[in-house]
């Protein structure tokens, strides 16, 4: 009996090994089929692999490309070192009425953004606002009048629409609740109204209250937001037209089950959500678009080297221009259109030329140790296009757009 006995419980032993061997065997697979779906969810973070350091920012913590999609906040992986000066400034946008430069200032030790004066006088700084530990400027724009600037903010689970008065220079109103992510936001033609271009929805606000006084979806029931995607927006000088596009940046496990991006770009009438024009990408990968001032062209840029004219009359490219543009700026008193490109070296230069002869006026030295944040350089001309705003190397230069001399520069980071 006690042998007996014995043989069971040895038996009982290996029966019992055996079961916890094969439980183990069932957590491993359970945890690698877990890590397989983190993988797949993560895969614009991991499949980037190498990032070129002219399209990379690091700061803070934070991972920023050339698509304001693809943008990690708290990613403190392991990254190269980048030893070179870089640039401080975003959004500059030059006030006439009040004699200043309005930017962000986004160096590597501040926590923050904060919304920095620069006098046109001599360059002397000032600070306007200080937006808040972890919260950033995902677009900052002037209103036609110079009264007020618009800010969209980004931060890590929402987004906030702030308006600050230039003549009063504080906060006027600030909105926490209208929507998650802003492709885009700026002003109706009499400045009396910011339209804001959404994930959930275009939204009209009041410029006095903060007030939403109206929602339109009939724009984003084509286009999906979620996801893997890129969406670039832009708008004409009247706000009354957007030219919207997107890719696929790239496919994580539930994109399968998600709508896939748009294939075409579309000139919309956003007043009366109606499609202008439109036509298929195909191959053609834009990073940047503007409006001509008489809204009957759009320039794009793209990955082809190219800058495209396309007719919005004739909804066909009309002309093509040399050149990778990563960001355009065109004026319309001055007729002087500025492209920050990328050269044959892979270093970013900026071209200034008449619009629309397409003959350049001048180049500014190429940007060496310089890169781009969100594919905005910090660049911009003042409303008259008396002036002309740059920053490169960690320097703002002021040139005046008569002779192109350099008013002043200053270093950026105090």
């Amino acid at each position: 009996m006690i042998i007996i006995s014995l043989q069971i419980n040895l038996y009982q032993s290996q029966f019992d090994r055996d079961c916890l061997e094969y439980e183990n065997i069932m957590i491993n697979i359970y945890k690698y089929l877990v890590f397989l779906l983190i993988l797949f969810s993560l895969q614009p973070i991991m499949i980037y692999g190498q990032v070129d350091r002219n399209d990379i920012n690091v700061e803070q913590g934070k991972l920023w490309t050339d698509s304001n999609i693809v943008r990690i906040l708290d990613c403190y992986a392991e990254l190269p070192e980048v030893n070179m000066k870089r640039n401080n400034l975003n959004f500059l946008n030059i006030s006439n009425n009040k004699s200043i430069i309005i930017a962000e200032y986004s160096a590597r030790n501040t926590k923050g953004g904060m919304i920095y004066f620069y006098r046109l006088l001599d360059g002397r700084q000032s600070e306007l606002s200080y937006l808040g530990k972890s919260i950033w400027i995902n677009h900052m724009v002037m209103s036609h009048n110079e009264d007020y600037i618009i800010v969209a903010t980004f931060e890590r689970k929402s987004s906030r629409l702030q308006c600050y008065s230039l003549e009063e220079e504080r906060l006027f109103w600030e909105n926490k609740r209208i929507d998650d992510y802003y492709f885009g936001v700026w002003f109706s033609e009499d400045n009396n109204e910011i339209i804001a271009f959404g994930s959930d929805a275009i939204y009209k606000v009041k410029i006095q209250t903060g007030e939403v006084i109206n929602e339109m979806e009939v724009i984003h029931d084509e286009y999906s937001f979620d996801g893997h995607k890129e969406t670039w927006v832009n708008h004409s000088t009247s706000g009354k037209y957007i030219v919207i596009w997107q890719r696929q940046a790239k496919f994580a496990l539930l994109d399968f089950f998600r709508k896939s991006a748009n294939e075409n770009i579309t000139v919309w009438d956003i007043d009366k959500g109606k499609k202008i024009v439109s036509m298929p990408l195909d191959e053609k990968y834009f990073r940047t678009a503007v409006f001509s001032p008489d809204e009957k062209f759009v320039l794009l840029g793209g990955y082809d080297r190219f800058i495209h004219f396309w007719s919005i009359e004739k909804n066909e490219i009309v002309n093509k221009v040399p050149g990778e543009a990563i960001h355009m700026v065109l004026n319309s008193n001055n007729n002087m259109l500025a492209i920050s490109l990328m050269n044959d070296e892979g270093n970013f230069e900026v071209k200034i030329y008449e619009y629309p002869d397409m003959k350049l006026i001048t180049k500014i030295y190429p940007f060496t140790d310089s890169y781009t944040i969100d594919g905005i350089m910090p660049i911009n001309f003042d409303k008259t296009g008396k002036y002309f705003a740059i920053e490169r190397d960690g320097k703002l230069f002021l040139y005046d757009t008569s002779d192109w001399s350099v008013l002043w520069c200053i270093e950026t980071d105090p």
